[in-house]
């Protein structure tokens, strides 16, 4: 599984463990060679989305949903070729204010997810266009607010 960025993988000593020869006595057990590592994984918060194409979703926070202002949306797009509306598939997608990138699959389509209501920019780059910027605001008004069309 690609990490990005690649995450590190280090052997701290633990805190509350002078020695892992504690560990061992604790256990009951004769002294053992043994040193901790501790490894950083990326874990996907939301799952991919397999159903139909959906632009806007929302999640309520809080006890029953209750909780004015706590809401968390979901936003999906898709970057097209403008004029042919061909979809253009291993673009970089980035969400500027909260610095999060995300690549078009060969549909053409993105997602973020997480996201406070507000007003943001996605910035669209591929080799075969040019770059393109387009303000948004979350939540959307329609299925389209969040497509990109990128021009040669």
């Amino acid at each position: 599984m690609g990490q990005s960025p690649p995450l590190p993988m280090m052997a701290p000593q633990i805190d509350g463990l002078k020695s892992p020869a504690d560990f061992w006595t604790a256990m009951g057990n004769q002294l053992r060679a043994s040193f901790t590592v501790t490894v950083t994984i990326c874990v996907q918060i939301l799952p991919e989305v397999t159903g139909p194409f959906v632009s806007t979703t929302q999640a309520r926070l809080g006890v029953g949903g209750t909780v004015p202002g706590d809401h968390e949306f979901r936003i999906a797009g898709r970057v097209l070729a403008g004029g042919t509306g061909d979809p253009i598939g291993g673009a970089q997608v980035l969400l500027v204010e909260t610095n999060r990138t995300v690549e078009t699959n060969a549909l053409g389509r993105f997602s973020f997810g997480l996201l406070s209501s507000g007003n943001y920019t996605l910035a669209v780059t591929h080799a075969a266009f040019a770059d393109q910027s387009k303000a948004i605001v979350v939540p959307g008004a329609s299925p389209t607010d969040y497509d990109v069309e990128m021009v040669p």
